[in-house]
């Protein structure tokens, strides 16, 4: 655990801003576009609040996104309740090419007061964090190719 005195946002400032461009993959339901932050808008995930769980706000929607295709179709299943097996055919994973101007760069745990067992464990992957409605007019998101993987046959 992060030392009890620890700050998030003393953390966060105190990295450096950097610009990305290239790949990245985004699993998402059939009926949202590649691009759609929507369904973060309404479900509270692993990184972002929804009204589901905070109706008095606030709430921040996120893209989800992975570094290859395979971490997506994990984390697809990874998510799924064994009840609802089925709902796996209901996704698409899109490759889509980013170009952003500011992320923050939070690749040494050290410098962020935390170690790798603070937000990993063997249930968990890199997950590349996209927060839309903060993007700078410089920045794109691009979708490239998806895919509609069968995942369950009944």
């Amino acid at each position: 655990m992060p030392a009890p005195d620890w700050n998030p946002v003393t953390a966060i400032a105190s990295r450096e801003v950097i610009p990305f461009e290239g790949r990245v993959w985004r699993a998402h339901g059939q009926r949202y576009g590649a691009t759609s932050y929507e369904g973060s808008r309404r479900t509270t995930g692993r990184y972002n609040r929804g009204p589901d769980r905070f109706p008095e706000g606030p709430i921040w929607p996120v893209l989800y996104l992975a570094l290859g295709r395979d971490v997506c179709i994990a984390e697809l299943i990874r998510n799924i309740e064994p009840v609802a097996l089925e709902r796996l055919n209901n996704y698409r994973v899109s490759e889509l090419h980013i170009t952003l101007s500011v992320i923050v760069d939070c690749t040494d745990l050290a410098a962020l007061g935390l170690e790798e067992d603070d937000l990993l464990h063997d249930r968990d992957w890199e997950i590349p964090l996209v927060f839309p409605e903060q993007l700078r007019p410089s920045s794109m998101i691009e979708v490239i190719n998806f895919i509609e993987p069968q995942l369950y046959r009944p």
